[in-house]
């Protein structure tokens, strides 16, 4: 054998000895950290190494733009800038109406009380230290820490905000990361978040928990509103829907029910509308000033790889900001309070919004709904929100009865039935048999199942207890959502 085979052998030797070698040292530490997890660590550690989030503002270059042609934007800048210009549309904007200008100069009620310590103490510690700050890297840790040297200090100057409805325009820029929804190549796969100052947060928080409590406690909003609102949840918004549906098996007649979607909901509120209806509650006058400032000379930024594109914000609810859904669920209110037609019921969790229409008769109430429809579109041009039809399902108590088929329209385009609607994350079939839904459950839990399954041997990975933490906290949860509603097995 030549001396050239007897070295080439020797490297192939080497590189295979270096493959195991590697292979055992992965294997080796993955063990190691695995039997290092307990029940109070495993989702700090493993819950993010599993998930492993990408970083899409260091990685995102190009974009497709949904242009005729389909083209590609052609450099950081130019995605940044695409982003934004999709994500924080320019919207009509009258805040400098006379109304507006009227209203803020007089008014017949009297002003909130001034902002009490407690309440700053509040505001201030339930933020939490592991969040991102805003631009300028002021963490809750830091603010925290300012608060116990001078107890007085911020309680004085949110009151001074109050007194002179002024937000710190540094308050209201904020920094946009993306978050991917999937894995296509266009603005609709990323979920912009913006990341406010923590004094930003503070001082906003502490003003949406007095309007909140002001809206409450005056009952201005909606009965039919459950998101974002205290002692409401998915449950009680399902567990009403469910209870219409089962109304219907035993009056022996016809419904049809809607999920409508609205597209880009908060990015699309805006702000004259919003004030507008502050001015309908009759708001106190410093927390209307205060809100009007805030709505004004809002910027936001998008870094990516090393550029970033700002943008002055004309509207849109930031997702991240802790008066947005209170403000979303003000704006949709006049939505919620629209006279309906007999029969017709109007619900909403957040923006996601259920018609339910009943009648003895399969062709009024198709009727019923498409009156709706027409009401709900209506409106929505009128505030600048645009709706789309989800899902349709049907309800009949007789299931082998013959009736046309409904003939649903939007905006007159067709809408057909589909045999299951998924409402919140629970999959009500026509039957309220919930096998789909079972059937969807079960496949969640069986693909978590597989996850965890490849992180333990028989003599080496979890231990029981994460293993128990993991089924307590994650699987058992998601197979007992809702179960309220779905536990009783009737079939109709």
């Amino acid at each position: 054998m030549s001396n050239r085979l007897l070295w080439r052998d020797r490297y192939l030797n080497c590189v295979n000895d270096f493959k195991n070698s590697l292979l055992k040292s992965k294997i080796d530490a993955c063990k190691e950290f695995f039997a290092s997890l307990d029940k109070d660590s495993i989702w700090k550690k493993a819950y993010r190494s599993w998930k492993k989030p990408s970083i899409i503002n260091q990685t995102l270059r190009t974009i497709q733009k949904d242009d005729p042609n389909a083209s590609w934007t052609i450099s950081s800048y130019d995605t940044a800038s695409f982003l934004l210009g999709k994500f924080f549309p320019n919207l009509p904007n009258d805040l400098d109406s006379p109304i507006h200008n009227w209203y803020r100069s007089t008014s017949i009620i009297d002003n909130d009380p001034e902002i009490s310590i407690r309440e700053v103490n509040y505001a201030i510690n339930i933020e939490n230290d592991a969040k991102s700050p805003g631009w300028d890297s002021i963490t809750a840790n830091i603010i925290k820490n300012i608060h116990l040297l001078y107890p007085t200090f911020f309680n004085s100057l949110f009151n001074k905000c109050l007194l002179y409805g002024y937000f710190p325009k540094c308050w209201k820029k904020s920094i946009v990361k993306l978050i991917p929804k999937s894995n296509g190549n266009t603005y609709r796969s990323y979920r912009p978040i913006s990341l406010l100052p923590v004094m930003g947060k503070i001082f906003e928080g502490i003003i949406a928990r007095r309007l909140q409590f002001f809206l409450l406690s005056n009952k201005k909003l909606s009965g039919n509103q459950f998101g974002f609102i205290p002692q409401k949840s998915t449950e009680q918004a399902l567990y009403r829907i469910s209870n219409k549906i089962k109304a219907i098996f035993e009056k022996k007649s016809f419904a049809i029910l809607v999920s409508l979607d609205i597209t880009g909901a908060f990015d699309s509120a805006r702000f004259d509308l919003i004030l507008e209806q502050l001015r309908h509650f009759n708001i106190p006058p410093n927390l209307y000033a205060i809100l009007f400032n805030y709505f004004c000379d809002r910027w936001v930024e998008l870094p990516l790889i090393g550029t970033s594109a700002v943008k002055q914000c004309s509207g849109g609810c930031p997702q991240g900001g802790k008066i947005s859904p209170l403000l979303w669920n003000i704006l949709i209110d006049k939505l919620l309070k629209l006279p309906l037609p007999h029969n017709c019921h109007l619900q909403a969790y957040a923006d996601d919004c259920l018609i339910f229409c009943e009648h003895p008769n399969a062709d009024n109430c198709t009727w019923l709904v498409n009156n709706c429809l027409e009401i709900i579109y209506e409106w929505g041009l009128a505030h600048g929100l645009t709706f789309n039809p989800f899902q349709i399902g049907s309800y009949d108590y007789y299931q082998k009865r013959k009736f046309n088929i409904p003939s649903i329209f939007l905006n007159d385009q067709a809408i057909g039935l589909v045999p299951y609607i998924k409402i919140l994350g629970l999959v009500v079939d026509s039957k309220l048999s919930w096998s789909h839904h079972i059937d969807y459950i079960s496949s969640k839990a069986t693909k978590i199942f597989n996850i965890i399954k490849r992180r333990f041997g028989s003599l080496w990975g979890l231990s029981f207890d994460v293993l128990r933490t993991i089924y307590l906290q994650a699987i058992e949860p998601m197979i007992l959502y809702a179960c309220p509603v779905w536990h009783k097995h009737d079939i109709h």
